[in-house]
């Protein structure tokens, strides 16, 4: 109970591996985001943890936000900094 709301670091190899399909904050931010048409959404700037993640995504001065479910998020590749996300879904949820 101590711990809630403060910021936790560990160095990486001391933290066990991550299940399939699951990320660390720090390797998601500064990732390109794209629709799976190719558009270019911007960059992942700010993950806020709620009942399920919201990414926020800016792109100059246009700033998206969605929350990082399945349906929404196609796919992530955090070592070559693109995530994929359904542009369609995201025309009617963004916010």
């Amino acid at each position: 109970e101590f711990l809630r709301g403060k910021k936790i670091e560990a160095d990486r190899e001391d933290v066990p591996p991550l299940e399939e399909g699951t990320y660390f904050i720090a390797d998601l931010l500064g990732c390109e985001v794209h629709t799976e048409e190719g558009e270019f959404l911007g960059v992942l700037t700010d993950v806020t943890s709620l009942s399920s993640d919201i990414y926020t995504v800016k792109n100059g001065e246009k700033e998206l936000r969605f929350p990082a479910v399945r349906g929404v998020i196609k796919s992530v590749d955090t070592q070559n900094k693109k995530i994929v996300a359904d542009g369609k879904i995201l025309e009617e949820i963004c916010v």
